[in-house]
């Protein structure tokens, strides 16, 4: 499941190939079946959002990629939290273990489950334990410096809906409701020192992309 957010320039971050796909209009549900789109889509890149815009469920299946976009109920807005530091995708790919227990992989696809209807139907209070992970974010937290102290922080403010890490990091993501003008600036005055030359960010949720 990928979100796309406030982006402003979409092809510089999708894809040619992608874009290619994007302009001879595919939209909604959409199978392709394309050696070169097999060679150039990563599942949890940014090129199907970014194209599709809002909330985008991607699926590769042998040689077929199933898009699907998906409408979100609410209007939230996500405050990105950007250290002053990158994360390579194979650096973060690399402390990921080669299996995962059966309760964490249960609780992980139940929690996605509930991410997924939460956002369609406009059930904020499914968002917290939804945005809970076991996949990777125990994992890639350890290359953010205060990751644990600022997800505790931003878990424990009861007007952030839920927060997460975003892709493979370092960025994090605090998901708010639109009415909440100010918190931006509460979340800077709450996490204080523990954001030391972090930016803060707040965008909305692109519903068009590319397209």
């Amino acid at each position: 499941m990928q979100l796309l957010v406030h982006i402003t320039n979409h092809e510089d971050v999708v894809n040619p190939i992608m874009v290619k796909f994007a302009k001879a209009g595919l939209h909604g549900a959409t199978v392709v079946d394309c050696e070169g789109m097999l060679k150039s889509l990563n599942e949890d890149s940014v090129d199907a959002p970014a194209i599709f815009g809002g909330l985008t469920v991607s699926v590769m299946e042998e040689e077929q990629v199933l898009t699907l976009n998906i409408p979100v109920k609410h209007e939230y807005r996500f405050v990105a939290l950007i250290p002053p530091f990158t994360l390579s995708t194979e650096e973060s790919r690399k402390v990921l273990p080669q299996t995962l227990g059966r309760q964490d992989a249960i609780k992980n696809v139940s929690h996605l489950a509930l991410v997924v209807a939460s956002l369609i139907n406009g059930y904020d209070d499914g968002l917290k334990l939804g945005f809970k992970d076991r996949l990777h974010q125990p994992y890639r937290g350890k290359l953010i410096h205060n990751y644990d102290e600022i997800m505790n922080v931003l878990e424990n403010d009861e007007n952030v809906l839920g927060c997460y890490l975003s892709g493979a990091g370092p960025t994090l993501m605090a998901v708010i409701r639109e009415e909440d003008k100010m918190g931006v600036v509460r979340l800077k005055e709450e996490l204080g020192s523990l954001l030391n030359d972090w930016e803060v960010i707040k965008l909305e949720l692109d519903h068009k992309g590319y397209t």
